[in-house]
C-alpha cells in the first residue's frame, strides 16, 4: 500500500514537473519579441535633441484613382506634422504599455493604399519607429511588419497628434470597428 502512494507522489511530481518544463518552453516569437523592444525603446528615449517626428495623411473621405504609396502619400499628403527636438519629449510614454500579445502578425497579402504615415527618426540611430496604415483594411505595417489592427499601438501615437489628425484617425478606427464610415 505505501509503495502504491509513493508511485503516486512521484508520477504527480513528474507530471508537475513536466507541465512546468512545457510551460516554460513556450515559443516565442524573435520578430514580435524585436517589435515589443524597439516599441518600448521608444518610451525610454530621454534625449530628443536630433529627434523628428514626421506624420502624413490623407483624410478617411478621400479616395484616389490608383492605391498610393509610402512615397505617394509624402509627396502629395494635405495633412503634416512635423515634430522636432522637445516638441516630443513626454509624448511617448504610451509605448511602454505594448506587449508581445498586443501584435498579430500577418502575411503581406495587400497592395498598400496608404493613408497615413508616421515617421519616428533620429539623426544618430536612423529609423526608431515606422507605423504605415490603410484606408481599406484592418492591419497596418509597424517597422516593416504587417500587423493585426491594435488600438494599444494607435492609443501610443495619440500625443503625437493634433485635433485634426485625431479625428481623421479616429474615424479610420471608427471604419475598422464598425465597417464604412459612408
Amino acid at each position: 500500500m505505501r509503495e502504491r502512494k509513493n508511485r503516486i507522489w512521484h508520477l504527480l511530481i513528474c507530471l508537475v514537473f513536466a507541465f512546468t518544463m512545457l510551460s516554460a518552453c513556450q515559443y516565442q516569437d524573435p520578430i514580435k519579441q524585436k517589435l515589443v523592444h524597439d516599441l518600448r525603446n521608444l518610451a525610454e528615449i530621454e534625449d530628443f535633441e536630433d529627434m523628428t517626428v514626421s506624420i502624413y495623411w490623407l483624410e478617411s473621405y478621400v479616395l484616389n484613382r490608383y492605391p498610393w504609396s509610402k512615397n505617394d502619400l509624402i509627396e502629395r499628403a494635405d495633412n503634416v506634422i512635423i515634430l522636432q527636438g522637445d516638441e516630443i519629449k513626454g509624448k511617448l510614454e504610451w509605448f511602454k504599455d505594448i506587449i508581445e500579445k498586443d501584435i498579430e502578425l500577418l502575411e503581406e497579402d495587400q497592395k498598400p493604399d496608404t493613408r497615413f504615415y508616421v515617421l519616428i527618426e533620429s539623426a544618430e540611430k536612423g529609423k526608431l519607429f515606422e507605423l504605415l496604415m490603410f484606408g481599406d483594411s484592418f492591419s497596418y505595417f509597424v517597422n516593416g511588419h504587417l500587423i493585426q489592427w491594435n488600438d494599444k499601438i494607435i492609443n501610443a501615437l495619440i500625443p503625437l497628434l493634433d485635433e485634426k489628425a485625431f479625428s481623421d484617425l479616429e474615424l479610420y478606427r471608427y471604419q475598422y470597428l464598425y465597417g464604412s464610415i459612408y
